[in-house]
């Protein structure tokens, strides 16, 4: 049976929502995705994107953050832009992605289209982070490794998964989203540091929600594509060996109680954080003086490094991708937050300074098929004279291990009221609901 097939039946029953621990994590990733739409919106890369597409685009769906409406599918693009602009939305690990930038603005546009219950979002959002999950395991590291941008690929599939669910498709209907969805599944790891790493959110947002409303037209994609020997998976992911029997644990258990999702708390890449983390351990030290620093070593899986290339970042989405900067920073005792970017801390003479007497040091990934791998700590040495501070990370703060909770994305986003916002799996009309919340 092909994957396509296999996953039509399980999208349009949908991922079982009655447990605890599930429902607290999607109740949080739509409250923290929407705290990041909601300062996202001053990013340069989301402004450009409501200044191209008002003229040609207006309609009923909010941007969030903004007095702007598009059509619902242009509004999932920028929401999805906006909740990945400043690199601070979430992630999880079994396909590498950064699953609710695409699932959440999707859900919402849709929602925007036909009336939706919170209960139905929930199920809607489970759906799709159980797609993404199962169908980023199939696809191997091989995908992220060849320089696919996963948030981008899997990313678009899993939002036509939740939008197929959120509007009551059939098996064979949920199928044919999926399908649609895999010829406008793209997103390249090459744009790291430029404003088209957000865009490719978006994209995947959008073409989820244009998928599931083709699908529900009438279009029909291809049962194979995923599969077929010049398929999705053969095409994009080297090293991939036909195997669909991942799927024979589609939601059993859901994937989001066996991988989770790390809730950020830096603006910046996931595989800066394990070292920032180290970085804080240090900074609070009491013997260290961070005018002392002499010598700074870091320590990291090389495919982490890979994609960390800007050591001297010259731009706002740079330093988002620079190890160099966040250690810098946190080091220096300013931290990597929101401000410091908008303020182009990266220019600073101390930073610069101190990034002169730091060395990387990339080492052979112990199991490149994990995105995260607790066995390969990250590791970080600094010396202060005669003295030298070492410490290391296995779990990132935000990690399932060390969730935020609540009390850790009200502390991200001051101005958002979360309480009131955690209530939307109770809402009648959902897309009502967040828009008169926020």
């Amino acid at each position: 049976m092909s994957a396509i097939a296999r996953l039509g039946p399980f999208v349009s029953k949908g991922c079982a929502t009655d447990d605890a621990t599930l429902r607290q994590r999607v109740v949080h990733a739509f409250v923290d995705t929407i705290g990041c739409m909601s300062v996202g919106v001053r990013a340069e890369t989301v402004q450009g994107l409501c200044r191209a597409f008002e003229p040609i685009a207006p309609g009923t769906a909010p941007v969030f953050g903004t007095p702007v409406k598009l059509s619902p599918a242009m509004a999932a693009l920028v929401n999805g832009a906006s909740a990945h602009a400043w690199d601070l939305d979430d992630w999880e690990d079994m396909g590498n992605t950064h699953p609710s930038a695409a699932l959440v603005p999707a859900i919402l546009a849709a929602a925007n289209l036909r009336r939706c219950s919170g209960e139905r979002a929930l199920s809607a959002y489970a759906t799709g982070f159980e797609v993404i999950a199962r169908l980023g395991t199939m696809a191997t590291s091989g995908h992220y490794q060849a320089g696919f941008h996963v948030t981008g690929t899997l990313g678009a599939l899993g939002a036509a998964a939740a939008v197929a669910h959120l509007m009551r498709l059939d098996a064979e209907q949920s199928g044919h989203a999926v399908a649609l969805a895999a010829s406008q599944a793209m997103g390249l790891t090459a744009q790291f540091g430029s404003d088209a790493k957000a865009l490719q959110a978006g994209l995947a947002a959008k073409a989820g929600l244009l998928s599931a409303q083709m699908a529900a037209a009438g279009l029909r994609g291809k049962e194979t594509v995923l599969d077929a020997p010049r398929g999705f998976f053969a095409a994009l992911c080297p090293g991939w060996e036909s195997d669909a029997s991942h799927l024979d644990r589609l939601g059993d258990p859901p994937a989001l109680l066996e991988g989770g999702i790390y809730v950020k708390r830096h603006p910046s890449c996931a595989y800066t954080h394990r070292l920032i983390s180290c970085a804080e351990t240090i900074a609070r030290t009491p013997e260290f003086a961070a005018e002392a620093i002499t010598e700074v070593t870091a320590i990291l899986p090389d495919f982490h490094h890979a994609i960390l290339p800007y050591a001297e970042p010259q731009t706002r989405t740079e330093a988002l991708f620079s190890l160099e900067f966040c250690i810098s920073q946190t080091l220096l005792g300013r931290g990597v937050s929101l401000g410091a970017l908008e303020r182009a801390a990266w220019r600073d003479a101390d930073g610069r300074a101190l990034r002169q007497r730091m060395t990387v040091r990339p080492e052979p990934a112990r199991n490149p098929h994990m995105p995260i791998d607790p066995e390969q700590p990250d590791r970080l040495l600094v010396t202060c004279g005669d003295a030298t501070f070492a410490a290391e990370c296995a779990w990132p703060e935000g990690a399932p291990a060390r969730s935020l909770g609540a009390d850790g994305i009200a502390a991200k986003f001051p101005d958002l009221p979360v309480d009131a916002l955690s209530g939307w799996t109770d809402a009648a009309d959902v897309a009502e609901y967040v828009a008169r919340v926020c």
